[in-house]
């Protein structure tokens, strides 16, 4: 059993699952967020540019580092399109890059091929009744959904497949997701909120987003967390904010840039 998951952040619990435990290495993770960035050929040439670009400034990756990481992900599409061996796919479609992960998830994998499905849209943890992405739970929780398990297929999802082809032809930068379908969107489209939420006074990128990942008014989708980054960085370059890293800060810095 192949387990594919498109939440970096899920990774090594659920590779602490019992079940899982003892075949680590048939854990295939999407890390490649597909919610933003080019999409017509996502392992093509202009997708590769924008991941080994997104991959220095986000995670300061050295070429070899981003090269590899690409090779990575080339291999994984290989073997799902190689229909060998069984698949189960775990995902919340609460969450835009899950989502649109598991879209092009769909168009990839053979059609007549069966797989299980590990879908925590609906799933209670216990906490709140909407879990909006995989990377968000804990142990129990991963291993009491794993419980719901079912088969499905490619057809099963036919209306998201087409939606997703419209959206690889349309190649926007940015997505989001209205009633669980992604649907392209101008690239600004959350600029305005990062821009409220920061102050002239530096501080941590990741309470600024976590602040707007929990937002009230994204509870219906998601953002990805790595496209609120990347657009702190693309306002950073028009100097409507200043951003800092450092090798002892892994959390980067922020604030607004002061009005002189």
């Amino acid at each position: 059993m192949h387990i594919v998951c498109f939440n970096l952040s899920a990774i090594s619990l659920v590779a602490q699952i019992h079940e899982v435990k003892a075949e680590i290495e048939s854990i295939l993770p999407f890390g490649d967020d597909l919610s933003f960035g080019p999409i017509s050929d996502v392992i093509g040439p202009e997708r590769e540019l924008w991941h080994n670009y997104f991959l220095k400034s986000r995670f300061a990756f050295s070429a070899r580092e981003s090269e590899e990481s690409w090779r990575m992900n080339l291999r994984r599409y290989e073997r799902i399109r190689a229909g060998k061996g069984d698949l189960q796919v775990w995902l919340s479609r609460n969450s835009i890059g899950e989502l649109c992960g598991f879209s092009e998830f769909l168009c990839q994998v053979p059609e007549n091929q069966k797989f299980e499905i590990v879908d925590f849209t609906d799933f209670s943890d216990g906490i709140s009744l909407r879990v909006s992405s995989i990377g968000q739970l804990g142990l129990d929780s991963l291993s009491r959904g794993r419980d719901q398990r079912r088969e499905s297929e490619v057809a099963e999802w036919r209306s998201l497949t087409k939606n997703w082809k419209t959206l690889k032809a349309e190649n926007a930068n940015l997505r989001i997701s209205r009633q669980h379908m992604p649907e392209s969107i101008f690239e600004s489209y959350y600029d305005s909120r990062l821009l409220s939420a920061v102050s002239e006074n530096w501080a941590s990128t990741a309470r600024v987003i976590s602040n707007i990942i929990i937002n009230d008014e994204y509870r219906c989708s998601t953002p990805s967390w790595d496209a609120l980054y990347w657009r702190l960085e693309s306002n950073s370059q028009t100097g409507k904010l200043e951003v800092r890293s450092s090798e002892s800060e892994p959390i980067a810095q922020i604030r607004r840039t002061k009005v002189r």
